[in-house]
């Protein structure tokens, strides 16, 4: 289920299809004496909230030793708690997420009789309540409550090239080069330009536009020639003598000429 893609399309994170199956209270006697918290209307942030990946977050947690939330999650195997950045993202894309999880047998959060979920953020330690609001615990008392994990995990998404290149860009270009995930179909398109013409790609296939079912990288040439251009030779007197020339004349090609003498 994916929740958050990146710009470039390579990667991304994903959250669970559904709650870990124990709760996890918090473990330490103190946190800071102060709560924040985003509504429908406006933000009151720090740091934390803004940040989009809990990975770091939670290994920090790992590290101190004293978050049994944070060892709950498979952090060896690239799951770890959301930070209060991303549980933001996914409580703001909820009409998607909840239709997809649905679809492919998840849960969206369980809120029902006050229900919390963790988040990673590193200090002080942020929860996500029904309406959205992200809170920060204020005192003891919160060490008696305990909450919900529904871990997220960093996504990468495979993808093949197609590298296409033109044998000269003054006879023609080509469109369709770029980044296609695995079984997608690229379509490249070999444009020549005027008084030229397309003859075939480097792999000898004269389809033009081509379509390419991508099962891995590819590279190819597209072969472009000028078309055939008359040239009149003629000498002022064929007594004095002729005048030739070498090969075929082509649109954008240098031609060499001789005068030859009798």
């Amino acid at each position: 289920i994916v929740a958050y893609i990146s710009p470039d399309k390579t990667n991304g994170w994903v959250i669970a299809k559904n709650d870990l199956d124990k709760r996890y209270a918090l473990s330490t006697t103190k946190y800071l004496n102060s709560s924040y918290y985003f509504d429908k209307e406006s933000w009151y942030t720090m740091r934390e909230i803004y940040q989009t990946s809990g990975e770091e977050e939670t290994n920090k947690l790992i590290e101190l030793g004293s978050s049994p939330a944070a060892n709950a999650v498979d952090f060896a195997n690239g799951w770890y708690l959301p930070s209060a950045g991303q549980m933001s993202i996914i409580y703001a894309e909820r009409v998607f997420l909840e239709e997809s999880l649905n679809s492919h047998g998840g849960k969206w959060l369980n809120f029902d009789n006050d229900n919390r979920y963790w988040i990673g953020s590193y200090s002080p330690m942020y929860y996500l309540q029904s309406d959205g609001a992200i809170f920060c615990e204020e005192d003891n008392e919160a060490c008696t409550n305990e909450y919900l994990i529904r871990p997220v995990r960093n996504v990468e998404f495979k993808f093949y090239s197609v590298k296409v290149t033109s044998n000269d860009e003054n006879l023609g270009t080509i469109i369709g080069a770029g980044k296609y995930f695995p079984n997608k179909i690229a379509t490249i398109t070999a444009q020549p330009k005027e008084h030229c013409s397309f003859v075939e790609w480097s792999d000898g296939v004269v389809e033009n536009p081509r379509s390419i079912v991508m099962n891995s990288d590819t590279t190819l040439t597209a072969i472009f020639v000028g078309d055939s251009v008359k040239v009149n030779l003629s000498s002022a007197d064929d007594n004095l003598g002729s005048v030739s020339m070498e090969g075929i004349s082509r649109y954008n090609e240098k031609i060499t000429i001789s005068a030859n003498t009798l």
